[in-house]
């Protein structure tokens, strides 16, 4: 039984760190979106990562 335990608890290993790795890059990719977006507008500098959050 032990096994049937231990392959569970791998699979919600990786799930748990698919999750993050998703998270992860969706919040990239908003960043860098936001951060486009303040170029369009001419923000730059402290201006732009504050819109780009």
């Amino acid at each position: 039984m032990s096994s049937m335990r231990d392959r569970q608890e791998g699979f919600e290993k990786k799930f748990a760190m698919d999750e993050e790795t998703k998270f992860k890059a969706v919040a990239r990719r908003n960043k860098l979106l936001g951060l486009w977006a303040a170029e369009k507008l001419d923000k730059s500098g402290v201006d732009a990562d504050a819109y780009a959050k």
